[in-house]
C-alpha cells in the first residue's frame, strides 16, 4: 500500500496542479469579460442569442429582432448562441437588456471555456508526445497566454471555439483515432468557416494514412454534418444555413480588413479600400494570387513531410510534423490571404503551440508570432493607455508589425524545413518510395556509365 501511495502522489500533485491552473484562468477570465470589449462584436452576438430564442433558430437565419444584421456565421456558431440565449432566458426572462452583464458574460462564456479546454487538451498531448513536465507546463502557458486572453475574454470573439475542435481533431488524428477526427473537424467547419485553412491539408493526410483511415475520417464526419443540419431542415431554413457557409467568401471583399499582413506590408492602410477582385499588375486578382500562394504552401507542407504521414504510424514525430504543419498553414492562411481580419491569426496560437516543445528556436519563433498578433489585435482595439499611446504617438507601427510579420513568416517556413532536414531523425521509407529512391539511384549510376561497356557489366547493374 505504501508503495502504490508512493507511485500515486506525483499524479495526485499534478492534478492539483493542474486544477489549479485552470480555476485561476477561468477566475481571470471572469473578472476580464466583465469588461465591454468590442462592443459591436458581443452586441451582434447577444442580438443572436436573442433572436434565436424569440424567433427560434432556423428562422433566426433569415430574421433578426431589432434590427440587428443577419448572421453571417455557420450553424454550429448558432447553436451555440441560441443555447447561450436560452439559458439568459431561463435565469433573468425575456428581458434581454436587464442584465447587461450577466449576459455579457455568458455571450463570452463559450470561448472562455474552450480556452480552457485547449490549454487541457495541450496538456495531455504534450504529457504523452513530450513528457509529463512538459504537459503540465503547457497547460499553464496556454491558460495565461495573453493573446488568448485577449481575444476571447476581453474582445469578446468566438475563434478559440472553432480552433478548440480543430486542435482537437488534429490530436486525435495523430494519435490514430480517425473516426472522432473526422467529427470534430465538421464540427469546426461549422462553427467557422475558417476552417477551410486545414480543408486540403486534412484531405491530404486522410488520403496518405490509407483508404481505411480515410473512410473512417468520413464516416466521422458526415453524422456530425447531419445532426447540425437537421434543426434548421426542421425549421425550414435548410438552404439559408447552407447559403451562409457558401457565400462567405466575397462577404468582405477587401484586400485586409485590420489585418497586418503581406497585403498590409505592401498597400498600408490603402489595403483596407481596395477591392481584392481587382487586378495586381493587370494579370491576377489579389484574391487569386492569395488562393494560389496559400496552395503553395500546402504543396510545401505536403513536399516536406508526406514520408511520414504515408502509412501512417502514431509516434512523437508524427505529432509534432502535423501541427508544424497546420501552424504554418494557419499562419499563411492569415498571411496571403485576402479579406483577412485581425484576429484571423487566432489559430497559430494553437495549432503552432506544439512548435514551442521542438527547442528553443521553435520556442523563439512561437512566441515572436504570438507577440505580433497581440500587436496586431491592440493595433484595432487598444487594451490599455500604452498600446493606445504607442499606436497614436507612431502612425507607421502598423507597417513596421506588419514587416516584421514578413520575416517571421519566413523565418517559420525555413524552420519547418529545417525540422525534417535536420532536427527530427530521418523518416522510414515505404515500399513504394523505397523502390523509387533504388530506381533513381540505378539511373545516376547509369548516367555516369561509359558508353562502352561489356554485356555482363551492363546486366549486373540493371540488375
Amino acid at each position: 500500500m505504501p508503495i502504490k501511495a508512493a507511485i500515486a502522489r506525483p499524479t495526485v500533485v499534478r492534478g492539483v496542479a493542474l486544477a489549479v491552473l485552470l480555476m485561476m484562468g477561468l477566475l481571470l477570465r471572469l473578472w476580464i469579460a466583465t469588461s465591454p470589449g468590442f462592443e459591436w462584436d458581443v452586441g451582434t452576438n447577444q442580438g443572436w442569442a436573442k433572436s434565436a430564442v424569440l424567433l427560434g433558430l432556423a428562422q433566426s437565419y433569415t430574421e433578426q429582432l431589432d434590427g440587428n444584421m443577419l448572421p453571417n456565421y455557420p450553424p454550429f456558431s448558432l447553436i451555440l448562441f441560441g443555447s447561450i440565449g436560452h439559458v439568459y432566458y431561463a435565469g433573468w426572462g425575456d428581458d434581454f437588456a436587464a442584465h447587461p452583464t450577466a449576459f455579457r458574460l455568458l455571450i463570452k462564456l463559450p470561448a472562455i471555456l474552450t480556452d480552457l479546454g485547449t490549454a487541457l487538451l495541450f496538456y495531455f498531448l504534450l504529457k504523452r508526445w513530450r513528457s509529463r513536465s512538459a504537459g503540465l507546463l503547457a497547460a499553464a502557458i496556454f491558460t495565461f497566454h495573453p493573446a488568448v486572453l485577449y481575444e476571447s475574454a476581453y474582445w469578446g470573439q468566438t475563434d478559440s471555439i472553432f480552433t478548440f475542435f480543430m486542435t482537437a481533431a488534429l490530436g486525435l488524428f495523430a494519435g490514430g483515432w480517425m473516426v472522432a477526427a473526422g467529427a470534430l473537424i465538421a464540427l469546426a467547419l461549422f462553427t467557422k468557416v475558417q476552417t477551410v485553412m486545414l480543408g486540403l491539408f486534412f484531405l491530404i493526410i486522410s488520403l496518405l494514412a490509407g483508404w481505411k483511415n480515410f473512410v473512417k475520417v468520413c464516416a466521422g464526419a458526415l453524422p456530425v454534418a447531419f445532426l447540425v443540419l437537421f434543426p434548421y431542415w426542421l425549421g425550414g431554413n435548410l438552404q439559408a444555413a447552407i447559403n451562409v457557409m457558401a457565400d462567405s467568401v466575397g462577404y468582405y471583399s477587401i484586400v485586409s480588413s485590420a489585418s497586418y499582413n503581406l497585403w498590409w506590408t505592401v498597400l498600408s492602410d490603402s489595403a483596407g479600400t481596395i477591392q481584392d477582385t481587382e487586378l495586381l499588375f493587370g494579370i491576377i486578382s489579389y484574391r487569386h494570387l492569395g488562393f494560389l500562394l496559400f496552395f503553395l504552401a500546402n504543396i510545401y507542407v505536403t513536399a516536406l513531410f508526406w514520408k511520414r504521414w504515408r502509412p501512417f504510424r502514431p509516434g512523437r514525430a508524427a505529432f509534432f510534423t502535423l501541427f508544424a504543419a497546420a501552424g504554418f498553414l494557419a499562419y499563411t492562411f492569415f498571411f496571403v490571404s485576402t479579406q483577412m481580419h485581425e484576429r484571423y491569426l487566432f489559430p497559430f496560437v494553437a495549432l503552432g503551440f506544439p512548435m514551442a516543445f521542438i527547442n528553443r528556436k521553435g520556442a523563439l519563433l512561437y512566441t515572436a508570432v504570438s507577440l505580433l498578433f497581440l500587436s496586431n489585435l491592440m493595433g484595432w482595439l487598444p487594451w490599455t493607455s500604452i498600446d493606445r499611446t504607442l499606436f497614436s504617438t507612431f502612425p507607421t507601427l502598423d507597417v513596421l508589425i506588419a514587416v516584421c510579420q514578413l520575416f517571421a513568416y519566413i523565418a517559420v517556413a525555413r524552420y519547418l524545413f529545417a525540422l525534417e532536414r535536420k532536427i527530427l531523425p530521418p523518416a522510414k521509407q515505404d515500399r513504394i518510395s523505397a523502390w523509387i529512391h533504388a530506381r533513381l539511384h540505378h539511373l545516376r549510376r547509369w548516367c555516369k556509365m561509359p558508353t562502352r561497356m561489356p554485356l555482363k557489366r551492363w546486366a549486373e547493374v540493371l540488375k
